[in-house]
């Protein structure tokens, strides 16, 4: 509402000059944090990202790391790294800052703050960022961008707070002026959310019994929000940080450098609990489903806290520092095993959770809820006469909850393997949904649609399945990328194929034949240019 004119007296003005630092070079956890919030990659998508422009394009550090500070001895190796960058007529003009800047203090390089391996940074090998399929030039961007930031100097702002009194009332008003950008310019090019949020509102020059006017007033009505839910950045930072929930400043101590899972493991435990359906992704959101919270319902309260992780650090830290013995750790761990087995056979549900039925999703005749049923995944409609229903088995294979969810929401799944035939023979194909009907959806010539494998690690199209290879779907505009179904002698399957395309390389294959005939085991690995080479592994 609007009112009358007040008169208002400064009774305070406060002006500062504030600095605001660079996050510290990444390592893998707020990589995936960072690029799930930026981009929505799901934590593992991330990893396999940033394996791939590790593995196959040498173009990145190891990233399977929790450190944020490079060694001395990598230090060395900045200007080759800056030179690579310099290629890039994106990056060029800040590598010219860079190179004049002095080499990076003890905030980015420290070997007492390194473990096993340094902070993610970029290699001295010149990218091609228009070879680089989407998802890995996003990654790429991020980890070339935090490098170049810090040899800029800190952001600087100046912070104003003025402390007005009018009708006997006292107000306390915030404002804040950007002076130099510093680091902030390496991203002055791409959206940046580092600033979001932030109160930026200019205060013009004001001085300490200076008289004002107070021209409009407003009452909001507010209320209090729960907390909201987890991503997959909020989630990793929790893992990350679960030790700060510990009272025992001990369990808290012994957790500090470690939190829930490790760098290499978080997105697996995320990927895991998706996968065995505890909880589903509702855009950027994680949601625990029915079957996750009758989990919580039945668990015992040791496993759901975190305590548990802090006493095992604990005691791994005194049997390393011999004040603990390991027998008696194992033999706690097999008793307290025991002990949760047995109390989760006696234990039941709660009738709130048991009784509710998940909504798998919505019918795609009649747009009701599709619900589980004894024999079939069918709609909660059918009393009105609604015939919908996904089959729990289909072709002699059983359809999973998780693979029946994706069918309702893409209207088709990833290839699933098994089928048998009525003349029983085994197939693999994907399932769609066409008129309503549950249908197969083959990888083969005789559909006419094929299922992506992956991307082309050349022009970043779809790579798919052909009678005799896996080919790129752009080769009418000339990619040459090519996985033979038959390299060597030796069949190379689907999975062989996907493998090679996501992580760069394939697991050890049996049974190669050499142009002289003789047997050999290797792995098949994507070379830069796109073709794939032979990786031996020597035995010690």
């Amino acid at each position: 509402m609007v009112i009358r004119q007040f008169e208002q007296v400064l009774w305070g003005v406060e002006e500062k000059e504030v600095a605001e630092l660079l996050p510290l070079l990444f390592n893998l956890n707020d990589l995936q944090k960072e690029a799930n919030k930026k981009y929505g990659l799901a934590a593992a998508k991330t990893l396999e990202l940033a394996q791939s422009l590790y593995e196959a394009r040498k173009l990145l550090t190891y990233p399977r790391t929790d450190s944020h500070h490079l060694t001395r001895e990598l230090a060395k190796t900045i200007p080759g790294r800056l030179s690579a960058l310099a290629s890039v007529t994106e990056y060029e003009p800040y590598t010219i800052t860079a190179r004049a800047a002095n080499s990076p203090g003890k905030r980015y390089v420290d070997d007492g703050k390194v473990s096993d391996h340094t902070a993610l940074i970029s290699t001295n090998i010149k990218p091609v960022l228009d070879n680089l399929p989407p998802n890995e030039r996003k990654i790429y961007d991020l980890v070339a961008r935090r490098f170049l930031a810090i040899f800029f100097p800190p952001a600087r702002y100046k912070q104003t707070k003025v402390i007005t009194e009018t009708t006997g009332e006292t107000f306390l008003t915030t404002g804040k002026m950007e002076l130099d950008k510093g680091w902030k310019t390496v991203y002055e090019s791409v959206k940046n959310d580092l600033d979001e949020g932030e109160d930026t509102g200019v205060i013009p020059e004001l001085t300490r019994g200076e008289q004002v006017q107070t021209t409009k007033t407003e009452i909001r009505e507010k209320e209090t929000r729960p907390p909201k839910r987890y991503t997959e950045a909020s989630l990793l930072a929790f893992m990350e940080g679960a030790g700060r929930l510990l009272e025992d400043r001990e369990l808290k101590a012994a957790m500090k450098e470690h939190g829930l899972g490790t760098p290499a493991t978080r997105a697996a435990i995320i990927e895991c609990l998706l996968k065995v359906g505890y909880i589903e992704r509702h855009k950027k959101t994680l949601v625990p489903t029915a079957k996750g919270e009758t989990l919580i319902d039945l668990v015992p309260e040791i496993i759901k806290n975190p305590e548990l992780t802090g006493q095992w650090e604990k005691t791994l830290a005194d049997i390393e520092a011999g004040t603990a013995e390991p027998g008696e750790f194992m033999n706690g761990i097999k008793q307290l095993t025991a002990n949760i087995v047995e109390l989760a056979r006696s234990q039941i549900a709660s009738n709130q959770v048991q009784t509710r039925r998940e909504a798998l999703g919505s019918c795609l005749l009649c747009g009701k809820a599709v619900i589980e049923g004894k024999k079939g995944y069918c709609c909660s409609g059918y009393k009105e006469g609604c015939k919908f229903i996904i089959w729990k088995e289909i072709a002699g294979k059983s359809i999973t909850q998780s693979q029946a969810k994706t069918l309702l929401k893409k209207g088709k799944t990833g290839v699933i393997k098994g089928f048998t035939s009525k003349a029983g023979k085994k197939f693999d194909a994907a399932l769609k949904i066409n008129n309503g009907k549950v249908e197969f959806l083959f990888t083969d010539n005789n559909s006419g649609k094929k299922v992506s494998l992956g991307q082309c690690p050349l022009c970043g199209k779809e790579v798919t399945e052909t009678p005799k290879s896996y080919s790129c779907t752009g080769y009418k505009e000339g990619c040459k990328f090519v996985i033979w179904k038959e390299i060597a002698g030796k069949r190379i399957s689907v999975q062989q194929a996907q493998r090679l395309l996501t992580r760069g390389k394939t697991a050890l294959i049996k049974g190669f034949k050499s142009k002289a005939g003789k047997s050999f085991d290797a792995v098949l690995a994507l070379g830069q240019d796109g073709k794939i080479k032979f990786q031996f592994i020597s035995k010690e």
